[in-house]
């Protein structure tokens, strides 16, 4: 009961802000569009270092800036093959707070920390009835019980991890930077920016909140106009 209270504060931080922003009057400025950030949330890949996208404008000397973002993953996965079986059925909730700042000219040094709370949640008819309104199949999740929380590997008839009782706490925290390689001001303007993040295992691996070692990643982000 804990655990859904703190997600239900969480969800209500997120949305406040963002239903603020959807009422607010405009004062006729266009919207710079970004890419969304977020990753992979599968319980299996969502603890590895895989970046999110990122802007390709490094921020100015002095500028700073903090984001909030809450990926909700409804997972059902359940299949074999030879010696293996994996079954993935839970809401995964994960709330990270990101926070970047110009450093010079052309760098900037940022930092990622996500809170991770899984449960069987309460999505899954809303899913089965999406699925059948629109002729998708379901794949098995109309066979499995509801509300349930299962995320379990098996090889050669051995438990490699299972979870299946309600949990949540901090994964793996992200240390990141960027430079800037290329950047056009004015209408139509063009950046390209190097970007990297190394990940240290703060989350527990045997929660799925972290994988127990450390990850570097490095990518590029464009903008053209």
């Amino acid at each position: 009961m804990s655990i859904f209270l703190t997600m239900k504060r969480a969800v209500t931080l997120y949305l406040a802000p963002l239903f603020f922003l959807v009422c607010a009057p405009l004062a006729g400025h266009p919207f710079d569009i970004m890419p969304f950030h977020t990753q992979n949330q599968s319980p299996v890949a969502q603890i590895f270092g895989l970046p999110a996208i990122g802007d390709s404008r490094i921020l100015k000397a002095g500028d700073n800036e903090l984001t909030l973002v809450l990926d909700i993953a409804i997972n059902y996965v359940d299949d074999s093959t030879g010696n293996e079986r994996i079954i993935l059925d839970g809401e995964t909730y994960r709330l990270n707070l990101a926070g970047r700042l110009g450093n010079g000219k052309r760098l900037e040094l940022g930092f990622e920390v996500p809170y991770i709370f899984q449960n069987g949640g309460f999505l899954d008819g809303f899913i089965e009835d999406y699925h059948n309104t629109f002729g998708l199949p379901q794949g098995g999740r109309d066979q499995a019980p509801k509300g349930r929380l299962l995320f379990n590997y098996q090889r050669n008839g051995a438990n490699l991890f299972q979870i299946d009782k309600s949990n949540s706490g901090i994964g793996d925290v992200r240390l990141t930077a960027g430079f800037q390689l290329y950047r056009e001001e004015g209408e139509g303007s063009h950046a390209l920016a190097l970007r990297a993040s190394f990940k240290v295992p703060t989350g527990d691996s045997n929660e799925l909140h972290g994988s127990r070692s450390t990850d570097l990643a490095l990518w590029l982000t464009g903008r053209h106009g």
